[in-house]
């Protein structure tokens, strides 16, 4: 396990016997009882860490200069799947632009 600052769900270890050895005392077989399991859960997974900001990356100029933003997750937090950001954008009319949906990778 590692401390990793990855937002994952919990996960499971199963570990099966199957027998064993031992120089002196030879052969071991594996009894009923031959499986365990173990659940790890998250501690990135929290309210703190699931928190998305935006920022200004540069502004746009005509005729071609695009407006960007930067959308992150608190410092040093990844995530190990797509993130899908929810957004409205509010602009003067008559200017009239299709946004696609937006996922953070």
């Amino acid at each position: 396990m590692l401390d990793d600052q990855i937002i994952e769900a919990s996960e499971t270890v199963i570990v099966t016997i199957t027998g064993g050895s031992a120089i002196n005392a030879g052969t071991f077989t594996a009894g009923a009882t031959n499986t365990a399991t173990v659940n790890i859960s998250d501690d990135d997974n929290t309210a703190i860490n699931k928190v998305i900001s935006i920022a200004t990356a540069n502004d746009g100029a005509e005729p071609a200069t695009d407006g960007a933003f930067t959308i992150s997750l608190p410092t040093g937090v990844t995530v190990n799947e797509d993130v899908t950001v929810n957004f409205t954008v509010t602009v003067p009319l008559p200017l009239v632009r299709t946004i696609p949906p937006l996922v953070l990778r």
